[in-house]
């Protein structure tokens, strides 16, 4: 398992796009598993010594319809033996550059968490920053 060179204590950011899957409405309130099931692998932004803030302001100008922001640590990670991957997002036509970006693996050479292992994201995270379409 990589950490990619990060602290325990190393902040993960992810935005929950408003995709009703992603969210259990009926039961926590909380993000679901299916919000870190990516069969590319969990794309997630490091904080980097940034404030908290700068890092979902940074994720909303990205994707500026979004739900919420979670955090999770690397240190969660650890604890399920997730590989962490960098995965810096060169600039495109529609967005800017992205030195933060990684990848959450079941393992080095599996992109798609296991159901525990996105199960345990879920419960571990924290909400950063509600959308205020969903405040109440």
């Amino acid at each position: 398992m990589s950490t990619a060179n990060l602290s325990p204590e190393e902040k993960l950011f992810r935005l929950v796009i408003r995709d009703p899957n992603f969210w259990d409405t009926k039961g926590s309130n909380r993000p679901s598993s299916a919000l870190f099931k990516d069969p590319r692998g969990t794309s997630v932004d490091k904080k980097d010594g940034r404030p908290d803030g700068d890092c979902t302001d940074f994720l909303i100008t990205r994707i500026p319809n979004y739900r919420a922001i979670v955090s999770i640590t690397v240190q969660n990670c650890i604890d399920k033996d997730i590989h962490i991957e960098n995965d810096p997002q060169p600039e495109t036509e529609i967005q800017p550059e992205n030195p933060y970006h990684m990848l959450l693996k079941k393992d080095e050479e599996t992109p798609k968490l296991s159901g525990a292992q996105a199960k345990y994201l879920a419960n571990s995270c924290v909400i950063e920053v509600t959308h205020s379409d969903y405040e109440n």
